[in-house]
């Protein structure tokens, strides 16, 4: 995040908070103030395009790049936390304000105030919305005392204090298949416990699986061979064409199913905390 980032801003936008009924118009509209958002306003605006506006419900943002460094224990969870007005790029209109409906035939975005914003360009980046309650089990364990995960910012700082106490046992790393907000991204805690396992003398009595629904690890021969170098270094299981298929929190053991586009590897129940996804 580099230095110039401080968690006392040296300017702040205030956000436009739209009346029921109050009608608006932008040349470019954008749905969503997370990174991608914000990235996209602060280029457009150092392009000179005049007149844009980010609709963003929250006044806190939330820097999820950073999350698999916490829950790897590599970083704070307070450095991934600003305030909305502080990363809204200067010049751009923060309407504070849920997008509810977005008719193509009228450029128009309705809002959860009752109010509408028209649109010359409209950008639409909310971010995903993780479904635990897709997977059966996997809910109760995110909120159980052995789940823990890097998509989430409540959970990043829990998982690194599972493996941060652990000092044998059990532990799967799953990778969601899919849709995903960097679903690599899911294996980096893994390499950062691993690391921190060896260093503090216990990896030997951890088993360590990771499950990716891919055939190969990361889907590029440079990174695959670079990152089975790894797994090898840490002594790591890997189910490829694998996926979760449920958990039992209360067991503590998940269900391992082939993935829809092909097997490979060993597959069904295997015991211990669910970390990763």
């Amino acid at each position: 995040m580099g230095s110039s980032t401080s968690t006392r801003p040296a300017r702040s936008t205030v956000p436009v908070v739209p009346a029921p009924g109050e009608k608006r118009h932008h040349q470019v509209l954008i749905i969503g103030g997370g990174n991608a958002g914000v990235s996209l306003a602060g280029r457009l605006n150092r392009y000179r395009v005049k007149d844009i506006a980010v609709i963003e419900p929250r006044s806190r943002h939330l820097y999820q790049p950073l999350f698999s460094h916490i829950a790897g224990g590599t970083a704070d969870a307070f450095d991934a936390v600003r305030l909305q007005s502080a990363v809204m790029p200067r010049g751009v209109t923060w309407i504070q304000d849920k997008a509810t409906d977005v008719s193509t035939g009228t450029k128009t975005v309705l809002l959860e105030s009752g109010s509408a914003v028209t649109y010359d360009h409209l950008v639409v980046c909310p971010g995903i919305q993780n479904d635990w309650a897709a997977i059966p089990g996997l809910k109760d364990a995110m909120e159980g005392p052995y789940g823990g995960s890097n998509y989430e910012y409540e959970l990043a700082p829990k998982a690194w204090k599972l493996f941060r106490e652990l000092t044998s046992g059990t532990v799967v790393f799953t990778q969601p298949p899919g849709p995903a907000s960097c679903d690599g991204a899911a294996q980096k805690p893994m390499y950062l416990a691993c690391d921190y396992w060896r260093r503090t003398g216990v990896l030997q009595d951890i088993r360590v699986v990771l499950v990716v629904s891919t055939p190969t690890i990361f889907g590029m021969d440079i990174i695959d061979e670079e990152l089975t170098r790894k797994i090898d270094e840490y002594g790591i299981e890997v189910r490829y064409s694998t996926e979760l298929a449920s958990v039992d929190p209360e067991a503590r053991t998940v269900v391992l199913r082939p993935s829809p586009d092909g097997s490979t590897g060993a597959h069904g129940s295997t015991g211990g905390s669910t970390g990763g996804s």
